[in-house]
């Protein structure tokens, strides 16, 4: 059964306009992830009981919410429905995805020509065209209006992939989580990556950690190949470029492909903010534990429950000394963006997974294709 003195609940609601919402007080194994890009990942459970008969709370679609006193901590659709009989016994296993998965459900973008619209405007499009789910939406990324000079076609392509496409444009996240209060509706996100810290840790909370500064992905060169006359547009950081202690003392470039473009203002664009991306050293690690009982604090000062930890907050490890100390500073040694989280209710642990350099706009697609 549940842990006895586990704050959480799950609830199974069906797609029904007035959705009957069904309690389940005998669930085992209950554990549930967030991922950036996409917010709420993946949640699994086992329900005891005798397979014969479908019971009345499973069904393809149906809502999964984990909840706590205050909030719903986790939302998405029923995924997978797996009746099990083995020696220890009969149960129905099963998995649900978030609701960031819509995005990747239509492949027909409606808008077939971006040409002249914002970024903003199109990330709309893709939350009011693709996504079946209802959702408030709070979509403040920088934006940028795209050349009106020829036609940008992005027609039949998904949703994820047309969200990965804006985000070349800027240093944005997006994620679908639910509101943070007790109501379960949800709100779609679009935003610039936080410059500010949104949760902290002490050292001696971490069960396991290590840590990295990869380079293979860093670059101090971006090239934009485009369908215009002056293709490429090369953008430089001269300073990493040159002798240290400032520089790096060579030169490491990165070409990317954007063909469907034929402005050079689109290309700087695109150029000029991979590259501030990609010149920044940021703390990488395959993964990071916590202890049982590990404090957590929020960007408010506030004490927070592990399974409420989300993926997109920046995370500062505060034992852990800059090269230049000061207080509060933000240095590639002490400090990442939570690209993923997961907690194990039965074990009590809280598992995070720190941005890596490997992780740039281009890798996470395949992490937006498995949503």
């Amino acid at each position: 059964l549940m842990r006895a003195d586990s704050p959480l609940v799950v609830v199974v609601r069906d797609t029904q306009a007035t959705p009957t919402a069904f309690s389940m007080p005998e669930v085992q194994g209950l554990a549930f992830s967030t991922i950036l890009p996409g917010g709420c990942a993946g949640c699994s459970f086992r329900v005891p009981g005798s397979v014969r008969v479908v019971p009345n709370w499973a069904g393809y679609g149906y809502e999964v919410w984990v909840q706590d006193a205050g909030r719903v901590v986790w939302s998405g659709r029923m995924q997978s429905i797996k009746p099990t009989r083995s020696g220890s016994g009969e149960h129905w296993g099963i998995e649900a995805v978030g609701w960031g998965a819509n995005v990747g459900d239509d492949g027909a973008y409606p808008a077939e020509d971006v040409v002249g619209m914002t970024l903003r405007n199109i990330v709309a499009a893709v939350i009011t065209d693709l996504t079946q789910k209802t959702m408030s939406t709070s979509i403040t990324g920088t934006d940028y209006t795209l050349s009106a000079v020829t036609a940008i076609p992005m027609d039949m392509v998904y949703g994820k992939t047309m969200l990965a496409w804006v985000s070349r444009f800027g240093d944005y996240q997006w994620h679908v989580y639910p509101e943070a209060n007790s109501s379960g509706r949800l709100l779609f996100t679009w935003e610039d990556r936080p410059a500010t810290v949104g949760l902290s840790l002490h050292l001696d909370d971490l069960d396991s950690f290590a840590g990295s500064l990869d380079g293979r992905a860093l670059a101090n060169r971006v090239r934009v190949e485009y369908s215009g006359p002056a293709s490429p547009y090369t953008a430089n950081d001269a300073t990493l470029q040159g002798a240290g202690p400032a520089g790096w003392g060579f030169i490491r470039a990165v070409t990317v492909s954007m063909l469907e473009l034929t402005a050079l203002a689109d290309a700087t664009r695109v150029g000029d903010q991979m590259l501030t991306r990609l010149k920044v050293a940021r703390l990488g690690a395959t993964a990071l534990s916590l202890k049982p009982g590990a404090v957590l604090i929020d960007g408010d000062g506030a004490e927070i429950d592990p399974w409420r930890v989300q993926a997109g907050k920046i995370c500062r490890i505060v034992d852990l000394i800059p090269a230049t100390p000061a207080a509060n500073t933000l240095a590639w040694n002490n400090s990442f963006r939570v690209q993923g989280t997961a907690w194990d209710d039965d074990a009590q642990t809280l598992t995070l997974t720190p941005e890596t350099q490997s992780m740039t706009t281009d890798a996470l697609l395949a992490h937006v294709a498995t949503l």
